[in-house]
């Protein structure tokens, strides 16, 4: 295996743009990284292709280096080996992680004789095999759990993994679930129903636990790694179209710098739609585990060739209002949808670090129950200054923890709503300052039918000076 060496702080220069990568370790891909200093790879996509292609190649090479070789790359490498042999050297690379994690429990608790319940820790700067990162090999909720089970349970069902992973995502809804649902609640009793599990509150579904040791290893180590990764049809750049070719771009330009909120139908061809819909639907990437839904990101995980294509055809169609500003941030966010019979809620009302905010919807509408609701609220409010609660930087207006004073800050500023609704293949695109939150939503039951949306996030920087009209212009 040839290794790389990336200095953390050294520039890698692609075409005219540099880039700073926080990585200084020599990766082998056959071995796990066992120093914490070092740290998850951040960078943003350039100006030209060979940016997009060069930084693609890294990400997905670092990727493989902290969360493993997916199953279908491993076979292509090993093809007289069985996925019982993957299991094995999964587990055997765990084993070597599991002293270091034993010390961290150690150290929290001063001993190992209550494992410690945890609430969320979201440090993303850390790798996942250390105890304080975002999407770590060790803690969990149980709906991120149940969603392991659904989404292994699909790719076996589509053959895209042996049948033997069956007995993973088993051991998974019968012998570790049920343990941990009677932790977070003793008088909890966990009832197996299809997929998914009932029985227990809302609230134990989301609370988060550190693994026992031994559930690691009933999970052959496979717990937040990479376990399939999808395959695209080739997005071949130049060619076939990710954007739709005949939207009014013009119009659209014109009508964000009016401080407009942009509902735009039909915004992926649908080869697009479909190819980035599978890899929300196969790649095991969804870490990070919220309240009520998971995330995964494209510096961490999310890799997808229609993604990239989908970027650089924005820049090129929207140039006005893009060109400047390159992709900071993809991610996907997958919804828990356990209670069709009641409406859920989502992410709570925020601000996002960047210039350009595009939501794509990509769940069917079959699935959404009530057509008038599941997508956006965004309110024609920006955030204030540090007067306003002390706030000292932007990030404060991204902290749940701020929430009732940012809706404080709505009421006092009499701000006004608009709603943009779900409906696949719909972008709600704005600046990405304004502060916005999910709607209610009600969906049904199932695998397939989770609410899913990519979110693209352009610029490096935030504008909170322009002035918002309130105004929803619709282009189709």
């Amino acid at each position: 295996m040839t290794n790389i060496l990336i200095s953390r702080d050294e520039k890698l220069t692609n075409g005219n743009t540099s880039y700073i990568h926080r990585i200084d370790a020599c990766f082998d891909l056959n071995r796990p990284i066992l120093d914490p200093s070092k740290g998850r790879a951040y960078f943003a996509m350039g100006s030209n292709d060979q940016d997009f292609n060069s930084l693609s190649l890294i990400r997905n090479y670092v990727t493989r280096c902290i969360r493993g070789v997916p199953y279908n790359e491993w076979l292509l490498l090993n093809p007289e080996s069985s996925a019982s042999d993957y299991f094995n050297e999964s587990l055997n690379t765990t084993r070597e992680l599991l002293d270091h994690y034993k010390q961290q429990l150690f150290e929290i608790k001063g001993g190992l004789d209550e494992m410690p319940k945890v609430s969320r820790i979201d440090n993303g700067d850390v790798q996942p095999y250390y105890l304080k990162g975002r999407g770590n090999f060790w803690f969990t909720t149980i709906h991120q759990l149940e969603h392991t089970v659904e989404q292994i349970m699909y790719l076996v069902d589509k053959d895209l993994l042996p049948t033997e992973f069956t007995t993973f995502a088993m051991h998974i809804k019968y012998k570790i679930v049920p343990k941990i649902a009677n932790a977070l609640q003793p008088q909890c009793v966990y009832f197996a129903k299809s997929d998914r599990s009932v029985g227990c509150p809302a609230d134990v579904r989301m609370r988060y636990y550190m693994l026992d040791p031994w559930m690691i290893e009933e999970m052959y180590g496979l717990h937040n790694k990479l376990v399939y990764s999808a395959v695209e049809a080739p997005a071949v750049f130049g060619f076939a179209h990710a954007l739709n070719p005949d939207l009014d771009f013009e119009g659209i330009q014109d009508a964000y710098f009016r401080g407009d909120v942009l509902q735009i139908d039909n915004l992926l061809t649908q080869t697009a739609l479909r190819e980035i819909r599978k890899v929300a639907l196969e790649s095991t990437t969804f870490y990070d585990s919220k309240v009520g839904y998971l995330g995964s990101y494209m510096d961490d995980g999310l890799s997808s060739t229609w993604i990239r294509k989908l970027g650089r055809e924005l820049q090129e169609r929207l140039p006005r209002v893009l060109k400047d500003q390159p992709l900071r941030q993809a991610w996907f966010y997958k919804y828990d949808s356990e209670d069709e019979d009641n409406y859920q809620r989502g992410i709570k009302v925020h601000a996002d670090l960047a210039r350009v905010n595009l939501n794509i919807w990509l769940t069917p509408d079959e699935a959404n129950l009530d057509k008038d609701s599941g997508g956006l609220l965004i309110y024609d409010a920006l955030p204030g200054g540090e007067e306003d609660f002390g706030f000292e930087n932007f990030a404060d207006w991204n902290n749940w923890e701020n929430v009732e004073d940012m809706m404080k800050y709505l009421k006092d500023s009499n701000a006004k709503v608009t709603k943009v609704t779900n409906k696949q293949n719909r972008c709600a695109m704005f600046n990405s300052a304004l502060l916005h939150e999910t709607d209610k939503f009600k969906f049904k039951d199932g695998y397939l039918n989770r609410r899913i949306n990519l979110t693209l996030l352009f610029g490096l920087d935030t504008v909170v000076d322009e002035k918002p009209t309130g105004v929803l212009t619709n282009f189709e």
